[in-house]
């Protein structure tokens, strides 16, 4: 009789230790009154996700996002917005136990310059999805197991997007992009086939011809069947140069949208010079992917997209 008095007493403190004390909740990233650009982290903690139903982000006094579970992180994209314009943010904690907490109010200011996107893929955590920087799937290939952020590849610094493909399914990955008045613009992004992979690959701004079928414009592939790269703007375009698995290049286009024409170079190389480009609404998706009808992996690595005079 004496034990089940302590225990019930031993349940009685624990309920009123845990219940105790108030919800709080606080932007952690990105700092108050910094400068920001690009893809920017928005993170709210909170200080009991037990209490926790939901958090809200609000920018700008609107609402932004809304998560049920931990973490509770928004990635703003902030290129479409004006360099110097300053914005304000903060986090509302909803619960059904406690009262509602809100966190200070921040604010940041933009600087983009001429940056339409870039990713390095350095800010992942290895195996990761970079859906952080605004990626997404657009056709399947093996699966997401097999498309992920590679630690020890890499063209600069550790780390590159992998992606793998199947015979009849490409891998393909996009991200969305804000092109309103861009009348020049260039790409640059490392390309590596690895040694044990028998495939090519595929960049460029991606076009969906109907719900099973997509195509890439203004890109560049590495053509498996003959070893050389192409270049496609309205239409394919060999160029005989050769390139080799295992070896990284530096693929560079510049696309002149006022004249509808584009420029490459592969490693610093011109290959293709003055050849017709899509129109720039075409497509704003910009596509990283294997080639179609083999298997096989890719990886991508510093990627940037800029607006140039």
């Amino acid at each position: 009789m004496r034990a089940t008095r302590v225990y019930c007493v031993f349940l009685v403190i624990v309920w009123c230790v845990c219940s105790s004390g108030n919800l709080e909740v606080e932007l952690t990233t990105p700092a108050d009154g910094s400068l920001v650009g690009g893809r920017v982290a928005i993170t709210a903690d909170v200080s009991a996700t037990y209490w926790t139903d939901s958090v809200h982000i609000f920018i700008n006094d609107s609402l932004s996002f809304s998560e049920s579970s931990y973490p509770y992180v928004f990635s703003w994209d902030t290129y479409p917005l004006q360099d110097s314009s300053r914005h304000t943010m903060y986090a509302i904690a909803y619960s059904s136990d406690k009262d509602d907490a809100y966190s200070d109010t921040i604010s940041v200011t933009i600087y983009n310059g001429a940056t339409i996107f870039a990713d390095d893929f350095e800010q992942y955590v290895a195996g990761d999805y970079p859906w952080l920087n605004g990626w997404y799937t657009i056709w399947d290939g093996a699966g997401d197991d097999y498309t992920y952020i590679e630690q020890g590849v890499a063209f600069g610094g550790s780390s590159s997007f992998k992606l793998r493909g199947l015979d009849d399914w490409p891998r393909t990955d996009g991200v969305d992009l804000y092109m309103v008045g861009v009348n020049k613009l260039t790409y640059e992004c490392a390309v590596m086939i690895p040694d044990y992979s028998y495939t090519g690959a595929l960049l460029g701004f991606y076009v969906e011809l109907d719900p099973t079928l997509g195509t890439v414009v203004n890109g560049v592939l590495f053509d498996y069947a003959d070893s050389t790269v192409h270049v496609r703007g309205t239409t394919n375009y060999s160029t005989g140069f050769t390139w080799q698995r295992g070896t990284w290049y530096l693929v560079r286009v510049e696309l002149d949208y006022g004249n509808d024409s584009m420029d490459v170079w592969i490693s610093d190389q011109q290959i293709a010079s003055n050849l017709v480009a899509a129109p720039r609404d075409t497509s704003h998706t910009f596509a990283l992917a294997t080639e179609y009808g083999i298997n096989g992996s890719v990886n991508y690595d510093e990627l940037s997209i800029y607006e140039h005079d």
